[in-house]
């Protein structure tokens, strides 16, 4: 089973979209979705052996 695009799901929506694959890269999304005047979702995408 593969998880959807949640980020892109959002984006076809008219939501901003964006998706995190390295931890590098979250604190920039989550203050670019918090900026952002509408409604944001913030994709997190995480290795399941790590939770």
């Amino acid at each position: 089973m593969v998880n959807p695009n949640f980020a892109g799901y959002a984006a076809n929506c008219g939501a901003v979209g964006i998706r995190v694959t390295k931890k590098e890269n979250l604190v920039e999304a989550i203050n670019k979705a918090l900026e952002y005047n509408g409604p944001a979702l913030v994709e997190i995408l995480t290795d399941v052996n790590l939770i």
